[in-house]
């Protein structure tokens, strides 16, 4: 084949190509940031985008914030408001979510109620201390790129990745999860097994982002309650005890912090846990009670701050 053919083909498969995977990230839109609806709910799903996208709709009526990892599905958000004296609750919850989601989403928020001339009255930050301070998951893979308006990223640049990104894995588990619900077939959405103590290797960098996190909050007038989120005993039974207290003594040197993680008689009960991870809704109704109404069991949860030891 002479030259200027062989290159016409290639030329023609490239566009071709490139055309398919431009049809097949609208179509199948594994991250869900098109919202073309054909595959809803997709396992790889851009759920800061999402949130984001949630707060944008109900932005005129929040006044206060959630912030925590998926385990922060626990909390009912009417009940929270109630707690927190608020109107609406903002939902920031994201798996593997650590502060360096939370701090861009709080001055983006602060921000945008600025404009407004509105402001956030209050925030609640949960904390899993098993995770804090691993490597962040933050922009790093396409389902957890922050939104142009959060992160600072151009329009173009953040909108042209999911355009053109060729992510057959992520299209075929999309397909094969429409198949599964149309079959009725569950699936379980959180690994189950204790894990072991993660490396920290952005221990300080949190830390650094947690002080200014509480900053941003002091400097605007917001009420911040800090927590860190219960532990079940067979999750606990795979960590290693004197670092988490190590851990969880470093944070509260930064902010007071309601620390629920040490085991109870809670942390036992099947009935009060999703799964060794995640914990329901009664333990984050439990878990509101306490740190904003001084109620329930004392053994649940203990007040930590700068001038506190174990």
């Amino acid at each position: 084949m002479r030259a200027k053919p062989f290159a016409l083909v290639l030329i023609t498969l490239a566009a071709g190509l490139f055309a398919g995977t431009v049809f097949a990230n609208l179509v199948i839109d594994p991250q869900e940031v098109f919202a073309t609806g054909f595959f809803p709910h997709p396992p790889n799903a851009n759920t800061r985008y999402l949130h984001y996208l949630a707060y944008r709709r109900e932005a005129s009526q929040v006044d206060a914030l959630l912030f925590a990892s998926s385990r922060g599905g626990a909390f009912d958000r009417d009940l929270l408001a109630r707690r927190m004296g608020a109107h609406l609750v903002a939902d920031f919850g994201f798996p593997f979510g650590l502060l360096s989601d939370y701090l861009p989403f709080l001055e983006y928020v602060v921000r945008d109620k600025a404009s407004r001339q509105e402001r956030v009255r209050a925030v609640l930050l949960v904390i899993d201390v098993d995770h804090f301070g691993k490597a962040p998951w933050t922009n790093v893979n396409i389902d957890s790129m922050l939104p142009p308006a959060v992160s600072g990223e151009g329009a173009l640049s953040f909108w042209w990745r999911y355009l053109t990104a060729f992510q057959y894995h992520n299209w075929r588990l999309t397909l094969r999860r429409r198949v599964a619900v149309e079959a009725a077939i569950p699936a379980s959405a959180h690994p189950q097994g204790a894990q072991p103590i993660p490396a920290r290797p952005d221990f300080r960098q949190q830390l650094a982002l947690l002080r200014r996190f509480s900053r941003v909050c002091r400097d605007h007038d917001i009420a911040l309650m800090v927590a860190t989120s219960p532990l079940s005993l067979p999750n606990a039974q795979g960590l290693d005890a004197a670092e988490l207290r190590a851990v969880i003594g470093e944070i509260a040197n930064v902010v007071p912090v309601w620390d629920f993680s040490a085991p109870s008689a809670l942390s036992v009960r099947a009935d009060l846990w999703l799964d060794q991870s995640h914990f329901g809704q009664a333990i984050g109704a439990m878990m509101l009670d306490r740190m904003y109404l001084g109620r329930g069991d004392p053994d649940f949860g203990r007040l930590l701050g700068p001038y506190q030891s174990w």
